[in-house]
């Protein structure tokens, strides 16, 4: 799962340290929000030419009810209009998708930050939170025995308990 672009927007420090803290370049989460940016633009420019567009279709459908001819003058300028309104269009749509695939990409990169209770490095960092049972490597150490304690494989645990049979299995 990505960043979103909201969150992004949101936190951009704690996406920018968690880049940091995840060994990711920090300058990712900056590319982001200028690619954001641009297709926010994009989207504004593109709702407002259809809303052109839709009172343009408005304003011919008022024409032609009070009286205009389909093909008269006024008419066939709000055509044009919004013909050309259309053309705008199609070309911000070709913009925005592209502008939202770079933006997309870019935030697949972006890591999601680790939580704040984890700490950040390597295995020195590590810290053992809690343990229960015994692990199999000091199981040898405390009884001192070697052959005290053997890992076996699964099918020679669980062939002698009937949990398997492998000769049926091989026929």
């Amino acid at each position: 799962m990505s960043v979103g672009s909201t969150r992004l927007r949101e936190e951009t420090d704690i996406i920018r340290a968690g880049c940091i803290a995840k060994g990711e370049d920090p300058a990712l989460v900056d590319r982001a929000l200028l690619v954001d940016v641009q297709r926010r633009e994009l989207l504004g420019k593109a709702d407002s030419l259809r809303a052109q567009k839709k009172q343009i279709s408005e304003s011919i459908g008022i024409a032609i009810k009070s009286g205009e001819q389909p093909n008269g003058p006024k008419v066939s300028q709000l055509k044009g209009q919004s013909n050309w309104i259309g053309a705008e269009l199609g070309g911000l749509d070709a913009q925005l998708a592209e502008v939202t695939g770079r933006l997309e990409d870019i935030l697949l990169r972006i890591p999601n930050p680790p939580d704040p209770g984890v700490p950040v490095g390597g295995e020195e960092a590590s810290q053992i939170v809690r343990s229960w049972g015994n692990p199999a490597a000091h199981a040898v150490e405390q009884d001192g025995d070697a052959e005290a304690w053997v890992r076996k494989p699964h099918w020679e645990v669980a062939e002698p308990l009937g949990m398997i049979d492998l000769a049926a299995g091989a026929k």
